[in-house]
């Protein structure tokens, strides 16, 4: 995903979860939401976003911000 192309998609353009995924092609809407929701509730990170943050850089912060799967039931 080009973290960096939802996020302008998102707070410039204005489009909806479901036109940023037919726009970016390779994700859904639902990985959109969960990203823009973890994004947004982010302390370490806002938009605009500072010039040197890459792509990968917010993939590692998107990553470590993904909730963990609950455990199996016994």
């Amino acid at each position: 995903m080009d973290y960096k192309k939802v996020l302008r998609l998102h707070f410039v353009n204005h489009l909806s979860s479901r036109e940023i995924a037919e726009s970016c092609g390779d994700c859904g809407k639902t990985s959109v939401n969960g990203f823009l929701k973890r994004f947004k509730n982010s302390q370490e990170l806002s938009y605009p976003l500072p010039a040197d943050v890459t792509n990968e850089y917010i993939e590692v912060f998107s990553r470590k911000r993904q909730p963990s799967a609950p455990a199996p039931a016994l």
